[in-house]
């Protein structure tokens, strides 16, 4: 194996373990009575300043990719998904009607594009433009979860 490739799998697995850690934390919160909320994103910084500000109020998981927002719909039933559609590309609608049909979950959108009506008529229940501000999507969480 080359170290290019051994360098690959090193990270893969890194990021395996990120996400087992986040899953785990998840699981310990359990507990707390808090609602779970899953962030799709694949701008860190973005994925960051969300769950840095839901994490005061609700159990959070985070993922860049629609792979893994999959897995952890499966494993943990979080009960909102803030998702960015662009990460699917051209299927993001199609994947989320998915989502809303498979999985007992609201979806709420954070998207650099205004695709509202595309949004909402695929399952999500709100539709949030970027750049949000934290305090705009704690205080949809809120409505939605009330």
């Amino acid at each position: 194996m080359s170290f290019v490739q051994e360098l690959e799998a090193f990270i893969q697995d890194g990021y395996r373990q990120l996400l087992y850690i986040e899953a785990m934390e998840a699981h310990d919160y359990q507990s707390s009575g808090l609602a779970t909320v899953l962030i799709v994103d694949d701008d860190g910084p973005t994925l960051e300043l969300y769950a840095s500000a839901l994490r005061q109020s609700y159990r959070v998981i985070t993922c860049s990719t629609w792979q893994d927002a999959i897995e952890i719909l499966a494993a943990h039933e979080p009960q909102v998904v803030v998702l960015e559609p662009s990460l699917a590309g051209h299927r993001a609608w199609e994947l989320l009607q998915d989502i809303t049909r498979t999985y007992a979950v609201s979806v709420i959108i954070c998207s650099s594009l205004d695709e509202r009506r595309y949004g909402l008529e695929a399952g999500a229940v709100a539709y949030l433009v970027k750049p949000v501000l934290p305090s705009t999507l704690l205080e949809t969480l809120k409505s939605i979860l009330s």
